[in-house]
Order: structure tokens, then sequence, then C-alpha cells
């Protein structure tokens, strides 16, 4: 999904360039995971820095109307640290939470949870845009994950005491 919305925003073609934003989202997930356990971050910490997932999307989308490609790496920037922030810390507490007998179970099942929310996200836009332009599905699909990750930590937060 980010490589066609890249080209479409830059007005480009160019398979090294499209391929590097990408391959920037995902790089910087990684080195925050790794940075992340190496720091010893609390999981729900890390879970709630990962709500810089919601600032990226909102990047993502403000990087469209000026065609900015440096809006467009901060936003990668911001969505893979989000990324690797809150899949390490979720991934870190279900490991604390779940039997040993049960981790890889627990774990499969959390996987294919967040593959889903993936493959939602990736098939609305698809769908989104043959109704409308491409801005505007990425626009309502990275509001509509931004919204839910921010009531989800607002719900956790009061449910916390």
């Amino acid at each position: 999904m980010v490589p066609t919305y890249a080209a479409t925003l830059l007005g480009t073609h160019n398979l090294a360039l499209l391929g590097a934003i990408s391959a920037v989202m995902l790089g910087t997930a990684c080195a925050t995971q790794v940075l992340s356990l190496r720091r010893g971050l609390p999981p729900a910490t890390g879970q709630y820095l990962g709500l810089v997932l919601a600032v990226g999307l909102i990047a993502l989308v403000a990087a469209f109307p000026p065609r900015s490609l440096l809006i467009l790496i901060a936003a990668a920037v911001l969505a893979g640290a989000g990324l690797g922030l809150g899949f390490v810390g979720a991934q870190t507490q279900i490991n604390q939470l779940a039997p040993a007998q049960r981790r890889g179970e627990v774990t499969a099942a959390f996987i294919t949870c967040l593959y889903s929310g993936v493959t939602v996200a990736a098939v609305g836009v698809g769908l989104l845009s043959d109704a409308l332009s491409l801005f505007a599905a990425v626009s309502v699909v990275a509001g509509v994950i931004a919204a839910t990750a921010l009531l989800t930590a607002v719900w956790h937060w009061r449910t916390a005491d």
C-alpha cells in the first residue's frame, strides 16, 4: 500500500525510491524493537509509546497535499517506530502472561490478529480507492486506525486503576 501511495504522492515510478521508503519504515520498526529490548523497556510503556504510529499515519496523510518526500519519510520513521514499539511491547507482555505450555498458541493467535488487521486495512484502502481517490481512501483508513489506537489506549489507561 505504501509504495503505491508514495508513487501517486510523488508522481514517480522509481522503484528504488519507493522500495527505500518502505525499507525505512520496516528498518525503523526493527531497530526500535532491538533498542527497546536492549534498554529493558517495560512492555506497557512500549505499547503506549507505540501510539506514535498514529502520529505517523497522520503525517502520511499530511504528506499528500504538498507532495512532500520529507514528510513522507518522517511518516515512515514515525510509523515504523510505533509499529516496532507496539509489537515488541505486546509480544513481550504475551510472553510474560501466557503459560509456557501455551505460549506458542497464544503467539500464533496474536500474529493472526495482527495480519488480519493489516489485511483489512490494505483491502479497505483498495476498495475505498475504487470509489474515492487513493488519498481519500488512505485518509479514511489511517483515521480509523489512529482513532482505534488512541481510544484503546484511553480505555486501557482508565481501566488500569
